[in-house]
């Protein structure tokens, strides 16, 4: 038999057909840790203290009050992804319209690297 030959005519090992969804359901809802961060931001610090005791707790729970813990205590990239799951990414944008009569060989290099990276971004986006 050639090499290769055999694969051709047993099922896949995983069991799916070709083209059809290995998870016809999706993600599970009811799982996400941004659900648990939004949850629990809004409790006190001795509720959520209280709440890590639980030995039921999910990964994602854990995960979700071992964040807002460093949050709390001032780590800056804490907050940040807090923010950022909680509230949704800030979206930059750059109005080029507002000054027409300025030149890119007049811009600064920060200016224009800026200039740059966000449409670069709003191509890589679609915008």
């Amino acid at each position: 038999m050639p090499k290769g030959e055999h694969f051709k005519s047993k099922p896949p090992v995983n069991g799916f057909k070709p083209g059809l969804s290995g998870n016809p359901g999706g993600f599970r809802k009811g799982t996400s840790i941004v659900k648990f961060l939004r949850e629990y931001l809004e409790l006190s610090s001795k509720e959520r203290e209280e709440l890590s005791k639980d030995p039921k707790l999910t990964g994602a729970q854990e995960i979700a009050l071992k964040l807002i813990g460093k949050g709390t205590a001032g780590e800056i990239m804490a907050i940040q992804e807090l923010l950022e799951r909680a509230d949704g990414r800030v979206r930059e944008t750059m109005d080029l319209n507002t000054n027409p009569q300025t030149k890119f060989s007049e811009m600064s290099n920060e200016d224009l690297l800026s200039t740059i990276t966000i449409l670069t971004k709003q191509s890589k986006n679609g915008g």
